[in-house]
């Protein structure tokens, strides 16, 4: 223990970088065998820190910066090794991702750590092509010379990345609004009201709205001082500096200012958030309309289909150019499907899939369970998988119950032939009968001969 505790008092704790002991050991011993895989030959410390130092250049080239998260798919391979000590010495954290996941697994991996590099093998680069809708835009970069080579994909937001939960907590700690115990509250609340969708959060059509609503024409309400100036002065009852009820008489003057500007404005202020709340229900560009070449907007463009909602909780989605009055119009599209009812939160998440490239794509967010992604066309490959999948699924739970029926009739067979069994007789001959005598007559009737033999 003393050894220990000399050497690791001399020693300077930021040599012991991974990335700075290969490059210590490949400048000491650059052709000492150092790694091998499988029935490759032996690779040296220097080539291992040339291929590891290509890689970080690479990365850097491309704006990784220190910090910064880059996933990893690759299978076991020699490969791994340069490019896990290459993202070490761009500065960057590697995210190593199961090379078992697809979909909806894999492009959660990727958002989890907002990684906006990936390393993956050629192998897997077909997978993205179902999942590059949920992640943003991926452009094919730069092939790294190595055995095997894997692709480096770049990932680069535009615009840049979104403000997470985490982050947004913090800022509205700077800023004095709510307390630790209520911000994640707060933030619950913008998604239950619709003002924000998806994670990172997303402002939706009606939450910009808002914003802009009360920007117009109640301005302090959108401001945070409105809000921080109360949470001081809550905190300041709470430690003694100032009386309830001065502070409620500021509070009360205060929002009975701001209820005489929004009761003013209240009609341009409503027509402002009916506009956001009814942009939201549009999805995307009816494929119908703009194959036939109806542009009936001033911009050129098309019709474009909306979420509609029934009576009882149903919705369904259908073009605007439906005429109602007159559907045998010729302009009049009927183009239209089934949608999932109102227990389920629908957002848009492309406009035109990325996948089929025929009609929207949208986000479907159940009660419980993950958000699952719909596209409106049938065919699309991702519906045609989900499809599968879900027969699969049908399939083994029959499979399941058949086998689970089958082994209680065995089960019930037995029991049955078991009590249908004669029970064996006990050995030892016939039972036999109860004494008519108990201990107090035996005694009773030992005194009586007692007696008549003294006689």
């Amino acid at each position: 223990m003393g050894e220990w505790s000399d050497w690791y008092a001399r020693e300077d704790p930021s040599t012991w970088v991974l990335a700075e002991v290969l490059k210590r050991r490949a400048a000491e011993h650059p052709d000492r065998e150092y790694l091998k895989f499988a029935d490759s030959p032996w690779v040296s410390y220097g080539e291992i820190n040339a291929r590891s130092n290509r890689v970080a250049n690479a990365l850097i080239a491309r704006g990784v910066q220190p910090g910064e998260s880059v996933s990893v798919m690759l299978p076991n391979c020699e490969e791994f090794i340069p490019v896990w000590f290459g993202i070490l010495k761009a500065g960057a954290v590697m995210s190593s991702i199961n090379t078992a996941y697809k979909g909806d697994f894999l492009s959660w991996t990727i958002n989890l750590v907002e990684a906006r590099k990936l390393v993956i093998s050629d192998e897997f680069l077909d997978r993205l092509d179902l999942i590059k809708g949920e992640l943003p835009a991926l452009e094919q970069g730069q092939k790294l010379d190595l055995d095997g080579a894997p692709w480096m994909v770049d990932k680069e937001t535009q615009p840049p990345s979104r403000i997470s939960q985490g982050k947004l907590i913090e800022m509205m700690e700077e800023l004095g609004l709510g307390t630790k115990a209520t911000r994640p509250d707060i933030i619950q609340k913008l998604y239950s009201r619709g003002y924000v969708f998806n994670n990172p959060p997303e402002p939706s059509e009606t939450g910009i709205a808002m914003y802009k609503a009360f920007r117009d024409h109640v301005l302090r309400m959108a401001t945070p001082e409105m809000t921080a100036e109360l949470e001081r002065d809550m905190d300041e009852i709470a430690a003694g500096e100032i009386s309830k009820d001065e502070v409620i008489k500021i509070s009360r003057d205060m929002l009975h200012q701001t209820y005489d500007d929004l009761f003013e404005r209240r009609e341009d202020l409503a027509k402002t958030i009916w506009a956001g709340m009814d942009e939201d229900k549009f999805i995307g560009v009816c494929e119908v309309c703009e194959e036939k070449g109806r542009t009936v907007h001033e911009d050129g463009s098309p019709n474009r289909l909306r979420i509609i909602d029934l009576k009882g909780g149903k919705r369904f989605w259908g073009c605007e150019g439906y005429n109602r009055d007159d559907p045998d119009d010729p302009e009049s599209c009927g183009n239209s499907g089934p949608l999932p009812g109102r227990g389920y939160e629908l957002w848009r998440l492309e406009p035109r899939c990325s996948v089929c490239g025929v009609r929207p794509r949208l986000t479907v967010r159940g009660f419980r369970g993950r958000p699952w992604k719909l596209c409106l066309n049938d065919d699309c490959p991702t519906m045609v998988e989900m499809r599968q999948k879900r027969e699969e699924r049908r399939k083994a739970k029959e499979e399941a119950e058949k086998r689970k029926a089958a082994k209680g009739e065995e089960g019930g067979g037995a029991a049955a032939a078991k009590s249908a069994k004669p029970k064996p007789k006990k050995s030892g001959g016939a039972r036999k009968k109860p004494p008519t005598t108990t201990t107090r007559t035996k005694r009773a009737t030992r005194g009586k001969s007692t007696a008549r033999s003294r006689s």
